[in-house]
Formats: C-alpha cells, sequence, structure tokens
C-alpha cells in the first residue's frame, strides 16, 4: 500500500492513479459534525475554514492529515477522513456553483448514512443559488426540499457549512483554480472488507481526541516551527512537571486537560494586557494563532513557562495550598489579606476551577482575582528581590486598592471606563517591586492612564508613609482595614486618629439602630446621592450594605465629609461606647431639641422608629422641603412600598393608594413643609393645620404630637389655594 499526495479534484479524476471514482460515506459512519452548532464543531470549523482562507487567499501550498479508506470497484470507502472530505466536497461545491464551472466530480460524492442525505447530495448536482441570500436559506426554501429533511444531523451541518463557505471565501476570485492548492495523504486500505464490524471496531479502539489533546498536539506544532528549541522542553513539562503540580487539582474525571486550559487562557489574558490589549478572544486555538506563532513565540512561551514553573517551586517546597494560607485568611489575622468569606483562599485553585475565556461579564474568577493572582505571580517570579515582610504590606496596599476599585478593574472597551488592564497590571507590578504607588502610569507612550480608584490611591499612598514613621501603629491599622463596613478605607475615622481605631470597632458591635440615631445626633450625616436623594445607615439584613455605600465615597459622592465629621463628633466624646452610651447621646439630643423648641428632621426621624425601615437606608428629600421625607423601599426609586414617612406616623392611613395622600376624614390627607392639608380629587385644599416654624424653616413645635392634639379637622383653617 503506497501512500498518495493528491487533492479532491484529483482523487476523483478519471485518470488518477489511485483508481477512485466515487466516494461514498458509509452507513455505519457517523454524521457530518464539522457543521453542528455546538461549541466545539464551531471551534473546529472557524479553525478549519480559516486555514483553508489563509493558503488560498495568499497563494500557498496546505497539505492536510492523512485520509485512508478502501477503494473497491473504483468506490472509495473512507475509514478516516470523511468529515475533512465532506468539507472539501462542500467547498469544492461553492466555487463550482458560484464561478459557473463545469464539472462532474461533484455527482461523484454521496452520503449513504441516511436516505436525506444521500439525496440531499443528489439534488445539490444540478442546484445554483442565486447568492442572494445565505445558501441555506435559499436550499431551505426550494420545492424539491422537504420537511423531514431538516431533522438529518448530515444534512443540517452542511447547510450551516456552506453558510460559513460562503461568508468566508466570498472574497477569493478563482476559487476553484486555487482549490488545487489544498492537498492531503491519501492511503488506500486494499484487499480489506470494510464490513460494519471492521467500523464498530476500530471506534472502539480509543476515544476521539479531546479538545485538550488537540490543543497541546497544535500547540507543540507551533513551537516546533517557530521555536524549535523550546518544543520538546515545553512538551516534556506538560507531560510531567506541569502535570504533577495541577494534579492534586484534577476535576472528577481524574485528568487536569480543563484546569491546563484555564490557567492557560489566565496567562494570555496577560499577555493581552502587557499588549495594551482586551482579553476578548474565545477560544484557546485563537490565542495560539496570536502568542505561538511568529516571531514573539520564543518570548512568549518563556513567559507561559515562567507563570507555571513558579507553581510547580511552590508545590515542591511547601505546597500550594499551605503557600496562599500563609498569606490570606477571611478574618483579620496579622500578615495576611482578609478575603471575603465567600472567595477561596487558595487562588491558583479558583483559577483552574472558575477561569473563563473571553469577554465576561458575570464571570466567578473575576478580574479583582485576577488582579490578585497576579500581584502573587509577581512576587513569586522575583522572590529574590523582595523580602517576605516587604511583600506582606505591598500585598495589602494592592488588596486594599482592589477592594476598593470595583468600578476601575475593568476590561470592557464600550463602556465608560474601557479596558484599564493594562494600567492596573502595571500599578500592581510596581507596587509589588518596589512598595510605592506610581502617581503616573504611562503604557505605549500613550500618557498617563488611568487605574485603581483615585481615592484609594491617594489613601494608601498616604497609609504608607504614616506606617513608616509609625511602625507601632500599622497593626492597629490594618485591623481597622480589616473592618467588615471599611475592607481597606478609613477614611471615615481617619488614618491619623489612632486612639479612635478600636472605639470605631466597639461602635459596631452595638445595636446598629441605635448607631444610627447616635450618629445622626452628633451630626446631619445624611450623604446627598442626587437632587432628591439622601443615604443613611440602617439595620436589618441591607444594612451592611448601607453602611459600607456611606463609609466609601465615590469621586461624585457628595457630602462625605458630614459623614466624618459626625463619626469623629460619635468617637470622640467620652465615654466607653457601648449601647447605654448610644442611648445617652440620643436622649441628650432630644431633650436639647425639646428645650431649644428646634425640631428638625432628624428629632423626628430618631424619635419616631417608623422613619427608620430597617431596608436600604434611602429617603427622598428635597433639600428646601426636609419634611416631606419619603422612605424608599427598594433602595432606588419611589415604589409603591414607599411611605411619607410623617404621614405613616400619624397612623391616618385607610389606604396605600399613594404615596404623599392618604385618604382621612373623606378627603386626601397630605404632609407639606410647613403644614398638613386636606385636599379633594382636584388637589385643591379644603383645610390646614400649619406646623409652627422658625425664621430659618425649623419646626418650633413636634408636628406628630401637633397632628394628634388636632385630630378634628374642622377646627383647621379653611383654604383654597392649591397646596406645593
Amino acid at each position: 500500500m503506497e501512500t498518495i499526495l493528491t487533492s479532491f479534484k484529483n482523487l476523483l479524476a478519471k485518470s488518477d492513479i489511485t483508481g477512485v471514482k466515487d466516494i461514498e460515506i458509509p452507513r455505519i459512519q457517523r454524521s457530518y459534525a464539522q457543521g453542528r452548532p455546538d461549541p466545539h464543531a464551531t471551534r473546529t470549523r472557524r479553525r478549519f475554514l480559516s486555514a483553508l482562507h489563509n493558503a488560498l487567499a495568499c497563494g500557498q501550498p496546505l497539505t492536510l492529515d492523512f485520509i485512508y479508506g478502501n477503494v473497491k470497484a473504483g468506490k472509495l470507502i473512507p475509514l478516516d477522513g470523511q468529515q475533512r472530505l465532506t468539507t472539501l466536497y462542500l467547498l469544492h461545491w461553492y466555487a463550482a456553483k458560484r464561478e459557473g464551472v463545469d464539472t462532474d466530480i461533484l455527482a461523484r460524492f454521496s452520503y449513504s448514512t441516511r436516505y436525506s442525505a444521500r439525496d440531499f447530495c443528489e439534488r445539490m448536482v444540478d442546484y445554483t443559488p442565486l447568492w442572494t441570500q445565505a445558501p441555506s436559506k435559499s436550499i431551505r426554501n426550494e420545492g424539491w426540499f422537504p420537511l423531514d429533511w431538516r431533522n438529518d444531523a448530515s444534512v443540517n451541518s452542511m447547510l450551516t457549512m456552506l453558510d460559513a463557505i460562503h461568508e468566508r471565501f466570498s472574497d477569493i476570485d478563482n476559487l476553484w483554480e486555487r482549490l488545487d492548492l489544498i492537498t492531503f495523504y491519501f492511503l488506500p486500505v486494499d484487499e480489506m472488507e470494510l464490513t460494519d464490524e471492521i467500523y464498530i471496531k476500530m471506534n472502539s479502539r480509543g476515544k476521539p481526541l479531546t479538545q485538550f489533546e488537540h490543543f497541546k498536539a497544535e500547540f507543540i506544532k507551533c513551537l516546533q516551527e517557530d521555536a524549535p528549541d523550546k518544543a520538546k522542553q515545553t512538551s516534556r513539562k506538560i507531560d510531567i512537571d506541569w502535570t504533577d503540580m495541577l494534579w492534586p487539582f484534577r476535576g472528577e474525571d481524574n485528568i487536569i486537560d480543563d484546569e491546563f486550559l484555564r490557567y492557560f487562557h489566565f496567562v494570555c489574558d496577560l499577555m493581552c494586557y502587557r499588549d495594551n490589549m482586551s482579553a476578548d478572544y474565545p477560544d484557546e486555538f485563537t490565542l495560539l494563532e496570536r502568542y505561538f506563532k511568529g516571531t514573539r513565540t520564543p518570548e512568549n512561551t518563556a513567559f507561559l513557562s515562567d507563570r507555571l514553573d513558579c507553581w510547580v517551586r511552590v508545590a515542591r517546597e511547601e505546597g500550594i495550598a499551605h503557600f496562599f494560607e500563609r498569606f490570606i485568611s477571611t478574618d483579620h489575622r496579622p500578615g495576611k489579606i482578609c478575603i471575603p468569606s465567600d472567595w477561596h483562599i487558595n487562588l491558583l485553585e479558583d483559577c483552574l476551577r472558575n477561569y473563563e475565556p473571553g469577554e465576561r461579564r458575570q464571570r466567578k474568577f473575576t478580574l479583582q482575582k485576577s488582579t490578585l493572582l497576579y500581584a502573587f505571580l509577581v512576587y513569586l517570579l522575583n522572590r529574590e528581590k523582595i523580602a517576605e515582610d516587604d511583600f506582606r504590606r505591598r500585598l495589602r496596599v494592592v488588596w486594599n486598592l482592589i477592594r476598593n476599585s470595583q468600578n476601575e478593574v475593568v476590561d470592557n472597551p464600550r463602556g465608560d471606563a474601557g479596558n484599564r488592564m493594562p494600567a492596573i497590571l502595571a500599578q500592581t507590578r510596581g507596587i509589588i517591586l518596589t512598595g510605592t504607588i506610581a502617581t503616573d502610569i504611562i503604557i505605549d507612550n500613550e500618557g498617563r492612564r488611568p487605574n485603581f480608584n483615585t481615592i484609594q490611591l491617594d489613601e494608601e499612598t498616604r497609609k504608607l508613609a504614616f506606617t513608616a514613621l509609625n511602625p507601632r501603629e500599622a497593626e492597629a491599622l490594618f485591623r481597622l482595614e480589616d473592618h467588615p463596613l471599611l475592607y481597606g478605607r478609613v477614611e471615615v475615622v481617619g488614618h491619623e486618629n489612632t486612639t479612635l481605631y478600636s472605639r470605631f470597632e466597639d461602635l459596631f458591635l452595638c445595636d446598629w439602630d441605635l448607631v444610627d440615631c447616635a450618629l445622626l445626633a452628633c451630626g446631619d450625616y445624611s450623604r446627598r446621592e442626587n437632587n432628591w436623594t439622601i443615604a443613611l445607615g440602617t439595620f436589618g439584613q441591607y444594612a451592611k450594605g448601607a453602611w459600607e455605600n456611606l463609609f466609601h465615597r465615590g469621586e461624585r459622592t457628595q457630602d462625605f465629609a458630614k459623614v466624618s465629621r459626625a463619626m469623629s463628633n460619635l468617637l470622640n466624646t467620652p465615654g466607653r461606647i457601648d449601647e447605654p452610651f448610644l442611648y445617652e447621646i440620643i436622649n441628650g439630643y432630644l431633650g436639647r431639641c425639646r428645650n431649644e423648641k428646634r425640631f428638625d428632621w432628624r428629632y423626628y426621624y430618631i424619635k419616631y422608629p417608623s422613619f427608620r425601615r430597617g431596608r436600604y437606608g434611602k429617603y427622598t428629600m428635597a433639600a428646601e422641603k426636609p419634611y416631606e421625607l419619603v422612605s424608599l423601599y427598594t433602595g432606588k426609586k419611589e415604589s409603591n412600598n414607599s411611605r411619607q414617612c410623617f404621614l405613616w406616623e400619624t397612623g391616618a392611613y385607610d389606604t396605600d393608594e399613594y404615596i404623599r395622600s392618604k385618604r382621612y376624614d373623606g378627603a386626601w390627607l397630605k404632609c407639606l413643609n410647613d403644614a398638613f392639608v386636606l385636599v379633594d380629587d382636584n388637589n385643591n385644599i379644603l383645610r390646614r393645620l400649619p406646623v409652627p416654624q422658625s425664621p430659618d424653616g425649623i419646626d418650633t413645635e413636634d408636628r406628630i404630637m401637633l397632628f394628634h392634639s388636632n385630630s378634628d379637622t374642622n377646627l383647621w383653617e379653611a383654604a383654597d389655594t392649591e397646596p406645593n
């Protein structure tokens, strides 16, 4: 049996030495798969067509793998190569029909897997589409295309492939002639009866190559072409060193293929950011094309190897899990960073389990995790230059920046923040290597690039200087940073206020409703989010998010100084911070309001529990109308469950039909900034209960008590003006 280098046209040429006159895909073969819609088939289809297109467009020969089978009476029954032969047949059909080539070879290719696939191929011989739409749509609209063919997997796959061919090859002229550049090795298997039994036996000898095996073969092939000195070494590392390192993280299938590919994607994404690009490549084969073909192949192979070899070293010295446990905890521990309880301490394992390729919006292994893992890589690749204690301090800086840069650690070229990852990683690398925070990050001479949150960058810079001058205060500061409401941003307390660190911790060991009231008694700490909404603290299931929101100002956040000032007043008040201490502050404030006859909105909020709903701590309140305060239920906008706080406290609700007006005494009751009013259905004021106020618009009488003492509305002032 002799191997023959031939082309599809030559294989079916009557004068060809192979003796092949027809090709028939036998009944026992599986259906045509390269046109299937699943991700693996889609990747295979894209790669195969790209390779064919690149060769034909450039006029470069391309030789495919072996095809072999039995030739009997001039008919080739493929034993291996069915998928490639079918794709080549469809490509030749497309070229012949598009260019009007008169050829008989199309009639000599057939399918016997099902009658529908066989009849489809026969019909296609005499059919030429108009090319005004996708080939599949034209073909399915033909009267000779029966509905039951839609259930044939091979027919559907061939139609999908034809659409892909039309989209990919429509730009190549003289395609029919150029197809001679595509060749393959053909091995005829003589004197063998290819029965169903033989096909079954051959297909049962082993499983098809996995995606990882295809990847590895392609990877080593790339290295052999462009980095031959690294091919053998890399192949050995994949089989031995890297496999041994990854083996403890194997999946339920007892292999590490998926784990290796996830980490490969992670490292290639680092290359994308290194090259000032977005990481939006969908599969590992695309990454091979980009990073492991061409002049940069040796450099990129070393980049990948270094970031795998460093873990091999860690695994041999102490174990990867133990390594991360020395630096990371889920609660405050000296010398460690404190990560959320739902994060994995072993970041590498998390990456191996959850890293996802391409542009990811809702991914388990987030960009924040990628940045933190990158910080560890920088350390491992430079351990001889960085003392471990220095790394611990620098890692804390990076972690504080990551935690407080949720809106900045992004790779979204279409979003407002764009792709900050190249600058984020550059800043991270500089911090880990030098212990300093760069004021300017410049990449590819493009000028200053934004990276982490600017407020946090400034705070971390100041804290680095502070701990350098006050090393004895460092651990207490780190403990404050790890408070679950602060996670690295201590501006609300002030890093320089060392005596207040523990008092802040004690404060939030108390009932949070009391904390809210006592803090408001020490100053109007309401943080205005826009012209109509303010934020306050709260209690209950949403309380943590509300307090975090208060303590972490953004660049556009108003009134943060009010929060910090009220907190300072409270923490500096003499006395042991506990709940009796908070009650004393609250009652003292309420007493002063009564003595001075000044009842601002804070008085009502603190005195009447109905104002404090235990939701998100968000309220609608125009600056000039504080007594029209509305408690929000959703935390974002008014809804049917929102409450006008003063109306609610009157107990006057007979219905929840509206937020700012409730049925009362046959009319509608409203609370305006300076009065209670009754209005009719047309919003005309019927009666009015004025609230006495000072010249600066502050109530001089408790309006809730005033309302209850004047429940007979017939005694209210009559009026006919419209309410504000």
